[in-house]
Parts: structure tokens; C-alpha cells; sequence
């Protein structure tokens, strides 16, 4: 690093700060000077912007500092000083680049063009083609071709088949016999794609299917897909689903429709039927409505039998 006076084309006095290399490395870095007083507060400093290219050929980066300007602002700082000297520190911070091209008028710009990613696209294109497929999955009497690979990382259980020397690792073969084939194709095309069509027409098998394959992602689009579709007819029997299969933000959701439509809802021959057929499921609902509206009596008067209730209190006995 060498510190020059020099004098440009209009005769002012410039400060030069130079960085050069004497060997053919040709080695690329960034710089940064700085000016600091001598209790090294930082006084000015600067950084190249473009990648430095030292070459052995005198190559560098300069930095020319107006001399007028460099002294007022050095000496009238040393001079507030209460430790004042007449010292300054010029530091030089050199940051090699290592696996870089030099490059002219190198500032940083956003001048990179990054295409979108296309994975979860290429993916799907795979959905339903035989090229690459090494499973059969047959389901109501249809032989679908599918990956390993991609089956076993969307849905665990599928993943515990193929995992170890099951009779399906080993046949490479499927079947699958509690599920229609069109719900399954449904579910298949979500394992690729991400997305699920007509999910409207039968959310009701489709919830069943992803709870059992444990694809969460699905479940949850058929909970919301549900919960489209509530009326107080139909309470009873999708609030039963929603137990059996652990879809418990669909539940929470039931129970937030029946305390805002609970006379209507319990006066349906739905859930007369299942006050009846699941007991148990009907009191922790009871106990859920009476935790919200804090009056257990307001709801013991709509109770189909005398029951106990659970609730966050405690029990509750409903007489009648």
C-alpha cells in the first residue's frame, strides 16, 4: 500500500491511497479504506466497487481524496480531541475473492435472470406415466402405475410398506381394497401435484383416504372443503367424521356452527340419531358449547336423556 500527493487535470492536490501487488498472482479481492484518529474512531472510509484484479502489472485500485478536504476533516477532528495527536491511522481491509473472473464496471447489480422453480411441475408430469414406475397400485379392479419414491415420501405409511421385505416391497405390487378407485386416483394425483381437483364433489372419502395415508396437507383442503359445504341438516353427520377421523380443525369448527345455531341444529333428526348411537361424542360437545357460553343449565334443557356432562369445570349431571 503506498500514500501519495499528486494533482489532478484542474491542479487540486489529491490525497492517492494505492493497493497494488509486486507478484503475478492474479488474485481478486475487494478493498476497503478507512480513516481513523488515533483512538481509531472512524473518520472515512470507502469501498471499491468493482472486483479488484491484482496481476503483478501494476494493477490495483486507487482511492484520490481532495488533500483540502482529507486535511479539514483529519486535523479538525484530531483537533476536538481531548487526547488530540498528530497521528492519524489509514487501515486497509482486503477480502479475497477466491474462483472469480475479473470483471470491468463490476458494480452490483441485480442483473441475474433466475428461472422459477419448476420442481413441483416436473414432478406432476410424472403422475400417471409409465416411464420410471416401479409400483402397481390396484384399487377397485384398476392397476395403477406409480414411483416408490414418491409415494413413500408424501405418505408415511406407504413409506412403512416399501421400506423393509414386506410382500408389497418385494412384489412391487399394491392393492388396495377400502378405498374406491376414483377417491384414490384423487389422492395419487395429490402425492404428485400438490393439488387436488373437484375436491367439492367428495370430500367426504377424500378426508377418510388422507387420514389413513397420513397426508396432512390433504386432509386440512378437506376440512375447509367441509366446512364450505355445513348446514344444520348435515352437522350430525360431518362433526361425526370429523371425530372418527381425527379432523379436528373441521370439529372445532362444527362446534363454533351448533353454538350459533343450536336450537335448529339439535331439532334435526340427524342428531337425534347420533345423541342416541354416540353418547360420548354428544356430552364432549355439550361440555365444549357450556365452556363457551359458561350456563350449563341453558344446554341441560336440550339434552335428549339425563346425561353427565365433561367439561374444562368438571362434571355436570343433566337431569330431566
Amino acid at each position: 500500500m503506498e500514500c501519495r500527493k499528486k494533482a489532478d487535470k484542474e491542479r487540486q492536490t489529491l490525497f492517492t491511497i494505492r493497493m497494488t501487488s509486486d507478484e503475478l498472482t492474479n488474485l481478486k479481492a475487494k478493498i476497503h479504506f478507512s480513516f481513523l484518529d488515533n483512538h481509531g474512531k472512524l473518520l472515512i472510509d470507502k469501498e471499491s466497487e468493482d472486483i479488484c484484479n491484482f496481476t503483478g502489472n501494476d494493477q490495483g485500485w486507487s482511492w484520490n481524496i481532495p488533500y483540502k478536504y482529507l486535511t479539514e476533516l483529519v486535523y479538525g477532528e484530531l483537533k476536538s480531541s481531548t487526547n488530540a495527536s498528530d497521528r492519524f491511522i489509514v487501515r486497509c481491509q482486503v477480502t479475497l475473492l477466491s474462483g472469480t473472473k475479473a470483471i470491468t464496471s463490476c458494480k452490483r447489480k441485480d442483473r441475474f435472470e433466475i428461472p422459477p422453480c419448476r420442481q413441483v411441475e416436473n414432478l406432476g408430469a410424472f403422475y400417471g406415466v409409465s416411464k420410471y414406475a416401479d409400483l402397481q397400485i390396484v384399487v377397485g379392479g384398476v392397476t395403477l402405475t406409480a414411483h416408490k419414491i414418491v409415494v413413500a415420501s408424501q405418505s408415511p405409511v406407504f413409506a412403512a410398506m416399501l421400506e423393509h421385505e414386506t410382500k408389497e416391497a418385494i412384489e412391487n405390487r399394491i392393492i388396495i381394497e377400502d378405498i374406491s378407485a376414483e377417491v384414490f386416483q384423487q389422492m395419487l394425483a395429490f402425492m404428485y401435484t400438490g393439488k387436488v381437483e373437484a375436491i367439492e364433489q367428495n370430500p367426504f372419502d377424500l378426508l377418510v383416504a388422507a387420514n389413513k395415508y397420513g397426508l396432512d396437507r390433504l386432509k386440512a383442503l378437506c376440512e375447509k372443503a367441509l366446512s364450505a359445504q355445513l348446514t344444520v341438516h348435515n352437522t350430525a353427520a360431518i362433526l361425526m367424521l370429523a371425530d372418527m377421523h381425527n379432523a379436528n380443525q373441521l370439529k372445532e369448527f362444527i362446534i363454533d356452527f351448533i353454538n350459533e345455531s343450536t336450537k335448529e341444529v339439535l331439532s334435526t333428526s340427524g342428531w337425534k340419531s347420533l345423541a342416541q348411537s354416540n353418547g360420548l361424542l354428544v356430552s364432549e360437545v355439550f361440555g365444549l358449547l357450556m365452556a363457551k357460553s359458561h350456563s350449563a343449565r341453558s344446554y341441560c334443557s336440550l339434552m335428549p336423556s339425563k346425561r353427565k356432562i365433561k367439561t374444562t369445570h368438571g362434571d355436570y349431571h343433566c337431569t330431566k
